[in-house]
C-alpha cells in the first residue's frame, strides 16, 4: 500500500506568515508537489528537513527533487520509502528554488508499524499525527500482531478507544465507516474525517485499537501515543 501523502495546506510562492505543515509516514514514500511563481526547470533547488531552524540536518530534499512535466511552475520531491524510514524525529522544512523560498512549514514524522521488528506479541507501537482540519485514512497491516494461527473476525466491529493524559475516555469510533476490518487480508482500514479529528481536539492522547478474532476472543492489536496538531490554516 503506497500512501501519497499531500500538504496541509494549499497556498503558494513564499509566504512566511502561514507555514504550511506536512506529515511523513516512516517508511512509506512521500510524494507532494510545491508551487512556485516561476517555471522550475534547470533552476538551482535548497530543499532540507533540519531538527530546527537553522539547525542539525536530517534530511537533504534536493536529490529527490525534480519539475513536474504536467506544470512548469510544481517542483515535485518523491522521497523513497526506505529513506522516509531513516526520519526518526519531527522538525522543519525549508523549500528554496532560485534562491527563492516557496513553502516551508513544521515536519511531524509518524512512526509507522510498517518499519517495527516482527513481533508475536498482541500490543504493538504506532504513533500516528493527525492535524485538525485534516482527515486521516490509513490501512493498518496486523501481519504478526496475532499468535500463529489465530486471524481476525471480518464479521465482528473493531473499535478505536481514545484516552486523554489522566485515563478519561476522549473518543471511541465503532465499526464502518472509521474501522473496517478487511475481508481479503490481515489488516484494518482506518478512515477518520475532518469531524472526527476535530472530535478528539489538539492534544496528546494514548489510543487502543481492538478486534475480534475468528473464536469471538476480543484482542487489542496496537497501543501507543495520538498526537492531534492543530492546523495552520
Amino acid at each position: 500500500m503506497v500512501w501519497r501523502t499531500k500538504g496541509c495546506g494549499s497556498g503558494a510562492g513564499c509566504d512566511d506568515t502561514q507555514p504550511t505543515p506536512l506529515c511523513i509516514i516512516q517508511g512509506q514514500p512521500l510524494d507532494i508537489s510545491f508551487v512556485a511563481p516561476f517555471p522550475v526547470a534547470g533552476q538551482p533547488v535548497r530543499a532540507e528537513i533540519r531538527h530546527a531552524p537553522y539547525g542539525r540536518l536530517i534530511l537533504d530534499m534536493a536529490p529527490y527533487a525534480s519539475s513536474d512535466p504536467v506544470d512548469p511552475a510544481l517542483l515535485r520531491v518523491q522521497i523513497p520509502g526506505e529513506v522516509t524510514a531513516g526520519v526518526t524525529s519531527d522538525g522543519y522544512y525549508d523549500v528554496w528554488v532560485a534562491n527563492r523560498r516557496i513553502e516551508r512549514g513544521t515536519i511531524y514524522c509518524e512512526l509507522s508499524i510498517s518499519v517495527l521488528p516482527e513481533r508475536l506479541a498482541l500490543t504493538g507501537s504506532w504513533s500516528p499525527t493527525l492535524i485538525v482540519g485534516q482527515p486521516f485514512e490509513r490501512r493498518l497491516d496486523l501481519t504478526g500482531l496475532l499468535p500463529p494461527g489465530e486471524q481476525i473476525s471480518a464479521s465482528r466491529d473493531a473499535d478505536l478507544n481514545i484516552e486523554g493524559p489522566s485515563g478519561k475516555g476522549v473518543a471511541w469510533f465503532v465499526g464502518t465507516p472509521e474501522l473496517t476490518v478487511s475481508q481479503d487480508g490481515p489488516w484494518i482500514d482506518l478512515a477518520l474525517s475532518v469531524q472526527d479529528v476535530a472530535t478528539i481536539g489538539p492534544g496528546r492522547f494514548t489510543y487502543k485499537l481492538h478486534a475480534w478474532n475468528t473464536l469471538h476472543e476480543l484482542r487489542t492489536l496496537m497501543a501507543g501515543v495520538l498526537l492531534v496538531q492543530e492546523g495552520s490554516r
